[in-house]
């Protein structure tokens, strides 16, 4: 499924609390014959602990096999670089593992 054509936001965050500034989700490309890449961006508000989880659902229709992943960008070290995948249900899941201090702070 392409996330491209009008319609909701790409991103929804759900939450009881506010934790992410304008989160946001791209996609490199529309054409299903071609490779798309999708960048999520997500600013904390709040620091966030070692061991914090992040979720990522909705994201049908890929091709993408379940597994571990590889994580790209500027900040993929702070999740080990990587994500775990689950092809049938949309969901990517990213665990923050490392941090200069401990914590990747907020904005």
């Amino acid at each position: 499924a392409c996330l491209c054509p009008a319609g909701d936001p790409l991103l929804k965050v759900a939450s009881t609390a506010r934790i992410f500034d304008q989160p946001n989700i791209t996609e490199s490309s529309c054409d299903m014959c071609r490779v798309s890449n999708l960048t999520v961006a997500l600013r904390p508000l709040i620091d966030l602990a070692y061991e914090t989880r992040v979720t990522i659902t909705g994201l049908t229709g890929t091709r993408t096999k379940s597994g571990i992943r590889a994580l790209q960008g500027e900040h993929s070290a702070f999740f080990g670089g990587q994500y775990e995948w689950d092809q049938d249900l949309g969901v990517a899941k990213l665990t923050v593992s490392y941090s200069p201090d401990g914590l990747i702070l907020a904005g």
